[in-house]
C-alpha cells in the first residue's frame, strides 16, 4: 500500500510529525492516536509504541531492521529485546481486539514489517472526513534514520498540550475555562517509558465460609484492572483450571507468568478480612503479604488498594536502579487506574501511591515532579475541595521544579492552570509575570500562555477572537478548534452555524467527554434525535452517571419540554450519592432550568466543583443574562480581578455593566 503522509514543520525545533492511512486506521504519530475509520473511535498509544509504529509506517511492506527501530526510538541508550517485543505485542493486540486489517509480521532476528489489506473503503473515508486534499506522499521523516527526533521531551521543545492551542480560541471565556482545563486534566499522561509487560496470574480467592461468598467478585475486579493496565497482562478466570494442586512456580512456568496474586477471605468477629500475597512466580518468594478489611470499604475500593500496594510492590522490585522507569512506571500505572467518574475514596489510594512513589523515589528530578503534578491536578475536577489538599500539594511540587529548572515555560503553563482552577486569578497571572521574567528567550509559547490567561480570567477580547479564527484557518483539521468554534457560535446565540460547524466534529466521531451534552443537543435541534441522544448520553456516561438512568436522560431531551419525572428521578439518584451534584449544572443548564441551574452553581463554588462549561449550551444566553450571573461572577473572585484589570466586552450590554449590576 502506497504510504500517505501529512506533515507539518514545528516552528520550535523544525521537527516534522505525520498522519499516515493505514488501511482501516488513521495514524497521528505526534500525539500517538490511532483513528479508526469505520467507527471514529479514537484509541491513544504510549510514546515509544507510537514511535516504533511510525518506523514501520513509513517503510510498509518492506522490513524494518531491530537495530533500525532501537537505533531511532532508544537512541545512545542499552535496551532488551523485551522493549521493543511489548511495544509490537501492545499494537498486535490492538489490532486483533479492533478486527483491523493492518498486521506486523516478524522476521526472526531480523525485523519486522507492516503489511496492510488492501480495500477501497479506506481511501474513501478519508478523503471524505477531509483529508484527502492534505494527504501527501512524501515521508515526514528520513526514511533511513525512521525517526530522527529526540527521545526524551526538553524544555526547548514545544510540547503538544490541547489547552495550549485552546488558550487561543475563546470568546467570552469565563464559561471557557473548563472548556480548557478539562481537556488538558483528562488527556492520558504521556510519560516516555520502555517498560516490559508483566503477566500477573490472580488466581480466586479461597473462602471457608459460603457466607463470605459475596466478596469472590474481588478477584474478578483486580483481574479487570490487571488486564486493562498498560504494563500488566493476564489471564481469564476460565483458564486457571486445575491450579489448586500446582505450586507458584508450577503455575508461572504453565501460564508464562512473571507474578500470582492469592489470597483468602476470612470472618473475624464482626470483620471481613482479605489475606492476600504477591508472590514472585519464578523463584516462589513472597514479595507482598497483607490483611484488607473489607467491610470498611466498596468492592471497587478494596481492588484499587490491592492494585496500588501491587504497583508500589512491582516498581520498587523491576526499577529499583533506574529512576526514570520508576518513576513512569507508577505514574503511568495510576493514571491507567484513575477514572474521572468514579468516587473520591477510590482515588485516594491511587493518588496517595503516587505522591509517595514520586517523592521516595526522587525528589529532583523535574520530569518527575512534572508527572507529579499533572497526576495531582487532573484528580482535582470533578472532585472539587476532597481534593483541595494535592492540588496545593501540585502547587508546592511546580515551584520546586521551576527553582530547579527555571527556564522550563512548561512549568508555568502548569502552575497557572492549577492556580485558576482554585479560583487564584492573581496568582495565575503573577505565574505569567514570573515566567516572563525568568526566561531569556521567549518563544510563541509565552503568546500562548498570555492567551490562555486572559482565557481562563474571563478576559475576552476581539484580538482573541481573531487569533481563534487564524489557528482555526491553519489546522483546520485540528478537532478542538472545532468544538471551540461550535461553542462560540453557541454562546452568541447563532444555534444554525453552530451545528453546522459541529457536523465536521461528528464526522470524525470521538469520545467528546462531558462536551457530548452540548453537541447532542444541537443535533436533537436539528432533526437528528437518535444521534444526539447518543451524544447526550455519552455525555453523562462519561461524568458517571449510572446505566439504569440512560433512558431518563433520554427522555429530557427528546421534547421541547424535559419530562420532569425522569429529572426528579434523577435529582434523588443524586441525593443518594449516585450521581455527581456537578453533573446537575448541565442538566439544568442544557434543560434552561436557570433557577435551578443558579442555585446548584453557587453552592458548588465553595467546593471547587463549579464547572463552567456548563454554562454552554442552548441556553447560553439565558444563563449569561440572568440576573444571579453578577453575583456568580463575583463568588468566584473575577470581579475583583476585573476590577483591578479589564472587565470583558461582554459585560457590556446596551451601555450597562452587567457583571457589576443585574439586568
Amino acid at each position: 500500500m502506497d504510504r500517505k503522509v501529512l506533515h507539518q514543520t514545528n516552528k520550535t525545533d523544525n521537527l516534522k510529525s505525520a498522519i499516515y492511512d493505514l488501511g482501516d486506521i488513521v495514524f497521528y504519530a505526534e500525539i500517538g492516536e490511532l483513528h479508526l475509520k469505520s467507527s471514529g473511535e479514537q484509541i491513544h498509544i504510549e510514546r515509544k509504541v507510537s514511535q516504533v509504529l511510525q518506523c514501520l509506517a513509513i517503510s510498509p511492506n518492506q522490513v524494518v531492521t531491530r537495530q533500525t527501530i532501537f537505533d531511532t526510538v532508544w537512541p545512545n541508550m542499552t535496551v532488551s529485546d523485551d522493549s521493543l517485543n511489548r511495544c509490537i505485542a501492545m499494537l498486535r493486540k490492538i489490532f486483533r481486539q479492533h478486527d483491523l486489517n493492518v498486521v506486523i509480521k516478524t522476521h526472526p532476528k531480523v525485523g519486522f514489517h507492516l503489511t496492510i489489506d488492501e480495500i477501497d473503503a479506506p481511501e474513501k473515508n478519508i478523503r471524505s472526513n477531509g483529508l484527502g486534499n492534505q494527504i501527501q506522499t512524501e515521508p515526514s521523516i528520513d526514511g533511513q534514520e525512521c525517526m530522527n527526533r529526540p527521545h526524551a521531551p526538553s524544555a526547548t521543545k514545544r510540547v503538544k498540550v490541547w489547552p495550549s492551542k485552546l488558550a487561543t480560541i475563546s470568546f467570552a471565556v469565563v464559561f471557557c475555562l473548563i472548556t480548557i482545563l478539562s481537556f488538558w486534566l483528562t488527556q492520558p499522561l504521556q510519560v516516555s517509558s520502555s517498560l516490559t509487560a508483566q503477566r500477573i496470574i490472580i488466581l480466586p480467592f479461597a473462602t471457608k465460609n459460603e457466607g463470605l461468598s459475596n466478596y469472590q467478585p474481588l478477584a474478578n475486579a483486580i483481574r479487570r484492572k490487571v488486564a486493562n493496565h498498560p504494563y500488566h497482562t493476564t489471564v481469564a478466570e476460565s483458564e486457571l483450571d486445575n491450579t489448586i494442586h500446582l505450586s507458584n512456580r508450577e503455575i508461572g512456568a504453565r501460564y508464562s507468568a512473571k507474578f500470582i496474586v492469592s489470597g483468602e477471605i476470612k470472618h473475624s468477629q464482626t470483620r471481613d478480612i482479605l489475606q492476600w500475597q504477591l508472590v514472585d512466580a519464578q523463584t516462589g518468594d513472597i514479595l507482598l503479604s497483607k490483611q484488607l478489611n473489607l467491610k470498611l470499604q466498596s468492592l471497587m475500593t478494596s481492588s484499587q488498594i490491592v492494585m496500588t500496594d501491587i504497583i508500589a510492590t512491582l516498581g520498587n522490585t523491576l526499577y529499583a536502579n533506574n529512576t526514570e522507569e520508576h518513576v513512569n512506571y507508577i505514574v503511568e500505572s495510576a493514571s491507567a487506574l484513575f477514572n474521572p467518574a468514579e468516587s473520591w475514596q477510590q482515588h485516594r489510594p491511587i493518588i496517595t501511591l503516587v505522591a509517595k512513589a514520586v517523592v521516595d523515589i526522587d525528589s529532583e528530578s523535574v520530569v518527575a515532579l512534572k508527572a507529579l503534578a499533572r497526576f495531582l491536578t487532573q484528580t482535582m475536577w470533578p472532585l472539587g475541595y476532597q481534593n483541595l489538599p494535592y492540588s496545593n500539594l501540585a502547587i508546592r511540587v511546580l515551584e520546586k521544579a521551576a527553582v530547579i529548572s527555571p527556564t522550563d515555560i512548561e512549568l508555568y503553563q502548569l502552575l497557572m492552570r492549577i492556580h485558576a482552577l482554585q479560583y487564584n486569578w492573581s496568582a495565575a497571572s503573577e505565574t505569567v509575570a514570573l515566567a516572563q521574567s525568568s526566561i531569556a528567550n521567549l518563544d510563541h509559547r509565552f503568546d500562548d500562555m498570555q492567551a490562555e490567561m486572559k482565557m481562563i480570567s474571563g478576559q475576552a477580547s476581539p484580538s482573541l477572537i481573531t487569533y481563534f479564527q487564524h489557528a482555526h484557518q491553519n489546522e483546520p483539521l485540528d478537532r478542538y478548534y472545532l468544538l471551540s468554534l461550535t461553542q462560540l457560535y453557541l454562546l452568541s446565540g447563532q444555534h444554525k452555524a453552530a451545528y453546522l460547524a459541529q457536523t465536521n466534529i461528528i464526522q470524525a466521531t470521538y469520545n467528546w467527554q462531558f462536551h457530548g451534552i452540548a453537541l447532542g443537543q444541537l443535533c436533537i435541534e436539528f432533526g437528528d434525535l437518535n444521534g444526539g441522544k447518543q451524544l447526550v448520553w455519552s455525555g453523562y456516561e462519561y461524568l458517571g452517571v449510572p446505566i439504569q438512568y440512560q433512558s431518563d436522560i433520554e427522555k429530557l431531551y427528546q421534547q421541547k419540554t424535559p419530562d420532569y419525572l425522569a429529572l426528579s428521578r434523577l435529582e434523588k439518584a443524586t441525593e443518594n450519592g449516585e450521581i455527581l451534584a456537578s453533573t446537575l449544572l448541565f442538566m439544568y443548564g442544557s434543560l434552561g432550568l436557570v433557577d435551578k441551574y443558579y442555585d446548584v452553581a453557587l453552592s458548588l463554588i465553595d467546593n471547587y466543583q463549579f464547572n463552567f462549561l456548563s454554562l454552554i449550551n442552548l441556553h447560553s444566553e439565558k444563563l449569561i443574562q440572568h440576573p444571579r450571573f453578577p453575583a456568580l461572577v463575583k463568588k468566584l473572585g473575577l470581579l475583583e480581578f476585573w476590577q483591578a484589570t479589564a472587565f470583558p466586552s461582554y459585560c457590556q450590554n446596551n451601555g450597562k455593566n452587567i457583571c457589576l449590576t443585574p439586568t
